[in-house]
């Protein structure tokens, strides 16, 4: 939370900074190239606070996406060379009260939030059923706190928990690579068997309901512990390749890595130094094994995508009901797109915001705001990447209300 705090104080610096720099230089040239630098700081900056508050902390693997943040809130401006059709930088400076297209908040805000919904939609609603006992297991919930609490309350928690871990224990074991953890869901999932048993205890020995709901309590921890030998089995399979995005693991899982890595590749790498010729030059990179995206899997689609997926140049249609086969990497990119909408938006809005202190936000038809203030234009690109984050979480978890029954199903092509 510090570190939080830091940074968004230095996307507020960097800005005033920026400013007064500008009011010093006449140049035109390094008038343009200042500004551009100020808002790709800016952007690089404010990415860098939004993957802080996702993760607790910033990750190598999102260096591509801070780096992309900074480079569309600095590319934004291009825009008046188009608009000119001229790389004259006098004209481009003097536009006049001439607006360029990329300068349009609306059409920012809607060229991204759109496809960033349209991701969400697409990514949860492909598919595959698994046709396996959830009814019984849900039913069982219900007889436990109905039967014997009574509170209605918790058997919605309880089935919806129940039934979110079922989902990740068939994605894990189907899919070729590791997704991100549940273990939110584990830890609440153990809680809620140890209520359980505590109900079922109060039942009568002779009661033939009460070996049932142990029974049904087993194949609960069954799920539990499967769930989590696969993801250990992958984190070991996928151990350097994985270290750069423990952002999918939780504290344990990353834990584990870091002693199974101590365990395994640091000796290795140490017996290797003190072997001549090539070998005492094994670089650990030479044994990564990497998740193979390109593995086929059968998906079914729940509802009707009207854009198509392209699958070695060739289009699918996903009608509702529609079975496939098709590359995990073409589910993959979809999800991609969802963040590169996001990331769009924030870096693009940081960018009109500072623009805004000159010539306010212009929203297309309407028209163009007052010129912000300096102390709110400050304020709001520090708020920027919280409400961002808060904002995308809270849509997140509003699709994932909407879509409960919908889930991403993995089978691997040599099983179909």
């Amino acid at each position: 939370m510090l570190c939080c705090l830091i940074l968004t104080f230095s996307i507020c610096l960097t800005a005033l900074l920026g400013d007064a720099i500008l009011n010093v230089i006449r140049l035109p040239i390094s008038r343009a190239f200042t500004d551009s630098l100020t808002h790709g700081l800016i952007g690089l900056i404010t990415w860098i606070v939004v993957v802080q508050l996702y993760r607790g902390k910033f990750l190598v693997s999102k260096t591509f996406e801070v780096i992309l943040s900074g480079f569309i809130a600095s590319a934004i401006d291009v825009d008046h060379f188009i608009y000119n059709r001229s790389f004259d930088i006098n004209e481009a400076l003097h536009l006049g009260e001439h607006r360029p297209i990329f300068h349009s908040t609306s059409l920012l805000i809607v060229s991204t939030v759109v496809p960033y919904i349209f991701s969400l939609i697409r990514y949860q609603a492909i598919f595959f059923p698994l046709f396996v006992a959830e009814m019984s297991l849900e039913t069982f919930l219900n007889e436990i706190e109905d039967g014997v609490d009574g509170e209605e309350d918790e058997v919605l928690t309880a089935a919806a928990v129940l039934q979110i871990l079922n989902e990740a224990w068939i994605n894990e074991k189907l899919s070729p690579e590791l997704l991100p953890h549940k273990s939110e869901y584990v830890e609440v999932m153990m809680e809620q068997i140890t209520q359980m048993e505590e109900n079922v205890s109060r039942l009568n020995p002779t009661d033939l309901r009460n070996l049932i709901h142990r029974q049904e309590l087993e194949r609960i921890r069954y799920l539990i512990r499967s769930y989590l030998r696969i993801r250990l089995a992958k984190i070991e399979k996928y151990s350097l390749s994985l270290f750069n995005t423990r952002d999918i693991m939780s504290a344990e899982e990353t834990d584990y890595l870091r002693e199974y890595l101590a365990l395994s590749v640091e000796p290795l790498k140490s017996l290797c130094d003190r072997m001549s010729g090539p070998i005492g030059n094994l670089n650990p990179k030479q044994i990564e094994i990497s998740p193979d995206l390109e593995t086929h899997v059968f998906i079914k689609s729940k509802c009707d995508l009207t854009e198509a997926l392209i699958v070695n140049d060739d289009e699918i249609v996903l009608k509702e009901g529609s079975q496939h086969i098709i590359p995990y990497s073409v589910v993959y990119r979809i999800f991609w797109l969802n963040r590169l909408s996001w990331i769009i938006l924030v870096s693009g809005m940081s960018h009109h915001i500072r623009d805004a202190t000159r010539r306010g936000l212009w929203f297309y038809p309407i028209g163009s705001t007052k010129p912000l203030p300096k102390y709110l234009y400050i304020a709001l690109l520090g708020i920027l990447p919280h409400a961002s984050f808060y904002l995308d979480t809270y849509i997140g978890k509003k699709f994932q209300i909407l879509h409960k029954n919908t889930i991403l199903r993995y089978i691997p092509y040599e099983e179909v």
